[in-house]
């Protein structure tokens, strides 16, 4: 059944939810996510977020899915940040992305293949983190509760928002040469020595540090948001506080459902990925009939 553990929250959480809808074409998985969204989480803001280009067409087609007497509101941005995973990465290192929720808390990133059991909202924003997700494992790395890729899938995330404003503020150097030889560890030597050369030229063109336009590692390296925020910030900013894993995986849970759901013993805030990874749909459609 559900249950986070997480304290009461303080009076002052006004916490945003902000899903992402890059096109209006919603398949039946998506469009189950967003019907549980707005049915869960509907005592809280729901902004979708989208390109310019489509906004109308994204807000027809969510009204069709989840009942035109819901209520949402869109927060529209230029197309090309929607256009694809790399600039996705991008535009959620901006800070004008982050000041357009100044107004609130916390934001909880809600992609289209996640989903909650029940709105803990208030609580888990009670607790003292800066950011939290679920646990991150690589496609191939085995179940290790006490080594996981890093802590805080991006697709279903809790973000303090003052916290990450001032984190961007500070554009610390996020991507270091050490942390480039951790990188490549196990790369064919002619691997290496590309991403050595793609990691040079980032460095050069201030593409290391934390804040976005300049911020160039999802483009030369491959490192998505969620791993500058949920590992390389940490090491660099000690003020920024990222969950410990067995919060984490209270919080939610993303690769290697089936371990961690049993090891935990009740069900998380929420799934990332329910429908999108192998015998996930299988593992999470019973409960998602129960809440």
């Amino acid at each position: 059944m559900p249950g986070s553990g997480a304290s009461d929250p303080p009076a002052a959480a006004t916490p945003v939810v902000v899903i992402p809808i890059p096109a209006p074409q919603l398949r039946a998985p998506e469009q189950l996510s967003l019907q549980r969204a707005f049915r869960l989480l509907a005592a809280h803001p729901l902004v979708l977020l989208c390109p310019e280009g489509r906004a109308a067409a994204i807000a027809e087609a969510v009204a069709a899915v989840v009942g035109g007497g819901a209520r949402f509101t869109l927060h529209p941005v230029p197309d090309p940040w929607m256009a694809s995973v790399r600039a996705y990465n991008q535009l959620m290192l901006r800070p004008a992305f982050y000041a357009h929720y100044r107004a609130h808390s916390h934001l909880l990133i809600h992609q289209l293949d996640a989903t909650v059991f029940a709105d803990e909202l208030l609580a888990w924003c009670g607790r003292p983190w800066d950011y939290i997700g679920p646990p991150c494992y690589g496609p191939d790395d085995p179940f290790d509760p006490l080594q996981p890729a890093f802590i805080g899938v991006g697709g279903l995330s809790l973000r303090r928002v003052a916290a990450f404003e001032a984190a961007l503020a500070a554009a610390p150097l996020v991507f270091r040469h050490q942390d480039l030889r951790r990188h490549l560890r196990g790369w064919s030597r002619r691997g290496r020595l590309v991403m050595q050369a793609r990691w040079l030229a980032c460095r050069l063109s201030g593409g290391c540090r934390l804040p976005a336009p300049a911020n160039g590692l999802a483009h030369w390296l491959g490192i998505n948001e969620d791993r500058i925020f949920g590992r390389q910030l940490p090491a660099v900013l000690s003020s920024f506080r990222v969950a410990p894993y067995d919060e984490a995986v209270r919080f939610g849970i993303d690769r290697h459902a089936a371990e961690q759901l049993r090891r935990l013993g009740r069900l998380p805030f929420g799934a990332h990925a329910w429908w999108t990874l192998p015998g996930h749909r299988e593992l999470w459609d019973p409960w998602l009939a129960q809440t």
